[in-house]
């Protein structure tokens, strides 16, 4: 089912919620009932060189040579209507350019969420992965430092949403409080050849007012098969690790996150990166330094013909081709105005080394990217 099946379910749903409820309650209880908030990215980038970059929404993005564009822009919406004490409905969707430069949109979120006290939260719905602390927030850039996230295209091992449950517990502590988050779902690919079958994701995180500190744990079962449909291998897993920090000290912020994986089939993906960033009053410069590493495997021998059955053990032996390494080294800052708007403006480096298809060999592709951008939310 596409994004726009999943938009117009969820556009129905809260409309038939909206019809069952007090149609004849007063426009001040509507106003208490429902909250409606707005964010965009206006973003121009320029690069002298061809060269893909992490999108603001959840797919690829590529500049052109010398190509001045404001196709990473990003609109979106945030809905949420109370059913009664207790019981909400949330969506979260965005419109944006599509790789084909033609407008197009993305359901994040679409979930019920239910408050049983004791500061518990229960989420049932679509979700995008929480794998890395920026996940969830990904397409709102207002709610990052830098110019572009540092959550891959790619989201976690290739898989980006779940549609699930979720629990989430907060125990506050003397100065400062403990999240734990526990997800279970359905998860998609963003590859048609993998069918995702079972996810499930740990997360816990520490936090007070100079400090916090995150690490997650996640497993997904999957299938794999080939183009033609043929089941490569019907007991495929990942399992990946992140950790994540902010620290603040004297007047310096410090962000870092390493995370790893290990996969059957879907790449290898290893994340690192380090940021520093020195506020001053409104203005906040930074520089950051980030890495991504796809390692890739291919088969040997072939896999079997169509009519026959997957080999015994699973899949056949494999190979490594190589890797698909992409750094980045940028310097840049954000300007707040007032509480709600803030202007960008990054200059970065773009190194990548591709050795993830033998026939085609190496190919290296470096750009320098310069990004200036509005963002807020409303």
């Amino acid at each position: 089912m596409g994004y726009k099946s999943y938009i117009k379910i969820a556009l129905y749903f809260l409309l038939s919620v909206l019809i069952s409820t007090n149609l004849s309650a007063n426009e001040n209880r509507w106003q208490e009932l429902l909250t409606i908030n707005g964010f965009y990215t206006l973003d121009l980038t320029y690069a002298d060189d061809a060269i893909p970059i992490i999108s603001n929404g959840n797919i690829p993005r590529v500049l052109d040579a010398e190509e001045s564009t404001f196709k990473n822009s990003v609109f979106g919406l945030q809905v949420e209507l109370e059913i009664f004490s207790g019981l909400s409905a949330f969506l979260q969707g965005s419109v944006f350019y599509d790789e084909q430069n033609e407008s197009d949109e993305s359901l994040d979120w679409a979930y019920l969420r239910y408050d049983p006290g004791n500061n518990y939260d229960i989420r049932i719905g679509k979700f995008l992965v929480p794998f890395l602390q920026g996940t969830e927030l990904k397409s709102v850039g207002y709610s990052r430092l830098w110019a572009r996230p540092l959550v891959p295209g790619s989201g976690a091992g290739g898989f980006i949403e779940t549609r699930g449950l979720e629990l989430i517990k907060r125990i506050p502590l003397e100065d400062s409080f403990l999240s734990l988050q526990f997800s279970l779902g359905e998860p998609e690919h963003q590859r048609w050849t993998v069918d995702g079958q079972r996810l499930g994701l740990v997360a816990v995180k520490y936090e007070r007012s100079d400090f916090w500190l995150r690490a997650a744990l996640l497993r997904a079962d999957y299938e794999v098969f080939t183009p033609l449909g043929q089941v490569i291998d019907d007991k495929a897993r990942v399992n990946m690790f992140s950790i994540e920090t902010e620290i603040r000290f004297y007047d310096f912020v410090v962000n870092a996150g390493l995370s790893d994986s290990d996969a059957d089939f879907s790449p290898d993906d290893k994340l690192s990166y380090l940021s520093v960033a020195y506020p001053i009053g409104r203005f906040t410069p930074y520089i950051l330094a980030a890495r991504t590493s796809r390692q890739f495997e291919a088969f040997t021998p072939p896999p079997p013909p169509v009519s026959a059955p997957p080999p015994p053990g699973g899949r056949p032996p494999s190979q490594r081709v190589g890797d698909n390494d992409h750094e980045t080294l940028a310097i840049g800052f954000r300007y707040d105005l007032g509480g709600t708007h803030a202007i960008k403006a990054q200059i970065e480096r773009i190194d990548i080394v591709d050795e993830s298809d033998p026939r085609r060999g190496r190919v290296d592709s470096e750009a320098n990217v310069f990004t200036i951008l509005l963002e807020g939310i409303f």
